[in-house]
């Protein structure tokens, strides 16, 4: 009896373990050891079974020794093997996972030492990895940004995140699966940085989009030099002021907008600095620059908000005044700059009297950008030959381009104006000084 109880116990422990092998061999079909060790333990099995049966069946003659012996040797051999092919088997997977923990710690230790920002996206769970230097570049504190999605795009300027989304969801459909987009993204402070967002999308053998991964780099930098280049090209180095080529752009917008709206009235004045030449080679070039700066100054300081004045030549500047009520609003900022410049100049240790000559055209629906500053230039060499000092308007075509100031309060003819805008009395000899 206590025979059969032995045998029992053995059986069920074989059973299990028999089990527990299958297991193995399941999760890692691979692994010849613990195949071996699996049909080792069926072969063990079988054996108790037959051990069994002769015991319960005591009458009948069993197999003899040496056939047990022999099943004995050979499942001591199968373990024999299924032990050393699992521990070849360990000590490959013991080599594949210490690789890969160095693999680990080099991605730790360059995305510790990297200036962009790592982030990883699992679509299919929607888990969001956030590296903490990515919060860093943005004034964060790991703690400060939940590992999300709804974290990252509420972050994002408004204008832009349109774009992002979109960005990222059509990277499936290139071949490469990379995307590159520039974006602005809000800083803890408040202020928004520009940053470029690289990655690539993983997809599955269906084709499925299920992982995203990728960089942000902080660009403020190069945008601010992006910025600066633009606005060299569309400034004037000495005065700051827009140079011709940002005038003209801004003068076709308005001849555009007064082509779709005949209601919309503008006008353009060009300012030409009285006998600059002279006083420059009196006084040198660096008293020049500093009477141009201190000059564009008082023209800025003359227009209206959203008027624009630029420097277009050497002693030359244009004012674009936009959305005039009445035509009569050119000449008032007109005599405007004639008041204003006709007070003296402080340059270091002189005190520098200018006047200047100022055309005026007014633009209409059939207006082009060419013709309006050859126009206002001529007016401009007009206003020099009536003796400086003074404004003209171009009326060569009077049924289109004349000032009406018939509508103006201070209508006056031709000869009562020349003397109204007579040269002044001269002040000092700027070379006296």
């Amino acid at each position: 009896m206590l025979d059969l109880i032995i045998l029992a116990v053995s059986m069920t422990v074989q059973l299990s373990s028999a089990y527990v092998a299958l297991r193995l061999v399941a999760k890692d079909r691979r692994n010849w050891g613990w195949i071996a060790i699996a049909g080792a333990i069926f072969i063990m099995c079988i054996r108790t079974v037959i051990t069994g049966y002769f015991l319960v069946h005591g009458g009948f003659d069993g197999p003899s020794g040496l056939v047990f012996s022999l099943i004995d040797l050979f499942i001591s051999l199968v373990i024999l093997v299924g032990v050393i092919l699992t521990k070849y088997r360990f000590l490959a997977i013991k080599s594949i996972t210490e690789k890969l923990r160095q693999s680990e710690e080099r991605y730790a230790l360059a995305a510790q030492g990297a200036t962009d920002g790592l982030w990883d996206w699992n679509l299919i769970s929607g888990d969001l990895y956030l590296s903490p230097r990515w919060k860093h570049t943005l004034g964060y504190e790991d703690r400060d940004i939940v590992n999300s999605s709804e974290s990252w795009f509420s972050l994002v300027h408004p204008d832009d995140i349109d774009g992002l989304k979109a960005t990222l969801s059509s990277s499936i459909s290139t071949d490469s699966l990379r995307f590159e987009y520039e974006y602005r993204i809000r800083e803890k402070d408040g202020r928004y940085k520009w940053v470029l967002c690289r990655g690539m999308a993983m997809v599955d053998e269906n084709g499925n989009l299920v992982r995203m991964a990728g960089s942000q780099t902080n660009i403020m930098m190069r945008k601010m030099a992006e910025e600066l280049l633009k606005h060299d090209a569309n400034h004037d180095p000495l005065t700051g002021l827009p140079n011709r080529a940002l005038m003209e752009k801004r003068l076709g917008r308005l001849i555009e907008k007064r082509q779709r709206n005949n209601t919309f009235n503008y006008a353009m004045l060009y300012i030409d600095i009285d006998c600059f030449k002279e006083m420059n080679d009196n006084l040198g070039h660096p008293m020049g620059d500093l009477l141009l700066i201190q000059f564009s100054k008082r023209l800025e300081a003359c227009l209206r908000p959203g008027d624009m004045i630029a420097r277009t030549g050497g002693d030359e500047f244009t004012a674009l005044l936009e959305d005039i009520s009445d035509p009569n609003d050119a000449v008032v900022s007109a005599k405007r700059i004639l008041t204003a410049i006709n007070a003296p100049f402080r340059l270091s240790n002189y005190e520098v009297k200018v006047s200047a000559s100022i055309g005026i055209v007014l633009g209409d629906d059939r207006s082009q950008a060419k013709e309006l500053i050859h126009d206002s230039d001529t007016a401009m060499y007009a206003a020099k030959k009536s003796g400086r000092n003074r404004y003209k308007l171009f009326d060569a075509i009077p049924e289109h381009r004349r000032l009406v100031l018939a509508k103006s309060p201070d209508k006056v003819s031709q000869s009562d104006e020349d003397s109204r805008f007579a040269p002044q009395e001269p002040g000092p000899n700027p070379s006296s000084h």
